[in-house]
């Protein structure tokens, strides 16, 4: 089953990789980019095997975090489209 995943990642050059990061992350599955370097996915892997994916373009000193969205949440400011694919994926 699908699940639903917030990452977010913090790269310590930015300009470095930074595309390449993004790229992989839209490539696990359905997505949706809530912030600067934060992305929801819905997609059938782990949260490790999401973490390992993405660590394989990362360099020393960059930072990744990978949690499953819970049905509860809140937010606020993220617009409509962004707030129903939430509402559509969350598990």
């Amino acid at each position: 089953m699908k699940k639903c995943y917030i990452i977010t990642f913090d790269l310590k050059n930015s300009g470095l990789n930074q595309e390449n990061i993004r790229k992989a992350i839209k490539s696990l599955g359905g997505w949706a980019r809530i912030s600067e370097n934060t992305y929801l996915v819905s997609t059938f892997s782990s949260a490790v095997q999401i973490r390992d994916y993405i660590l394989k373009l990362m360099y020393q000193g960059d930072k990744i975090y990978v949690t499953h969205l819970e049905k509860e949440s809140a937010w606020y400011g993220l617009g409509d489209d962004i707030s129903t694919w939430i509402r559509n994926n969350q598990t």
